[in-house]
């Protein structure tokens, strides 16, 4: 009997990952591999537009989880039939968008653990700092053909190399 329990345990932990993005909690570093495997899925910010604004994950998407229709949009998300990266500035309200999600019966929901500021935290760039970055370029922008411009837009390249984005000119 206890070889046969063995076997099935064996053949559940070879099985289940092969069936596809369990929904679970992980952090910044995975959740930065996830967006550079294309098709990264859905990638929902839940914070607030403000908070959207001063930096998101790239290719993200802002929900509002204080929107009085913000059922009725994350409903629709989970209709689709993608995998969706869900996070917030800490992980509760994200968190609990993932439970609804999963009540909705999708269980590929992955869920950036500690939100926006762990990914900060661990040093990845976001669309804000790129942003700023460029901002700071600009100002110190040289004309066209010069040294300061091939500086630039390597510096640019660069940023976005880190992000899992391939860059070609």
């Amino acid at each position: 009997m206890s070889r046969l329990l063995s076997l099935f345990v064996l053949l559940c932990c070879l099985l289940l990952p092969a069936a596809g993005i369990l929904a679970r909690d992980i952090g910044p570093d995975e959740a930065r591999q996830v967006l550079a495997r294309p098709p990264a899925g859905l990638v929902v910010d839940i914070r607030t537009p403000e908070e959207f604004r001063d930096g998101h994950l790239p290719g993200a998407r802002n929900l509002d989880f204080f929107a009085p229709d913000f059922r009725q949009q994350l409903e629709a998300l989970a209709r689709k039939d993608v995998p969706i990266l869900l996070y917030c500035r800490s992980g509760n309200r994200s968190g609990q968008a993932m439970r609804l999600l999963r009540q909705w019966g999708r269980d590929d929901v992955l869920h950036l653990a500690d939100g926006f500021r762990s990914w900060r935290a661990a040093g990845l760039p976001d669309v804000g700092q790129l942003r700023d970055d460029l901002e700071i370029l600009a100002a110190h922008h040289r004309p066209v053909g010069s040294q300061g411009e091939a500086d630039a837009v390597r510096y640019l390249r660069d940023r976005f190399e880190e992000m899992g984005y391939s860059v070609t000119l």
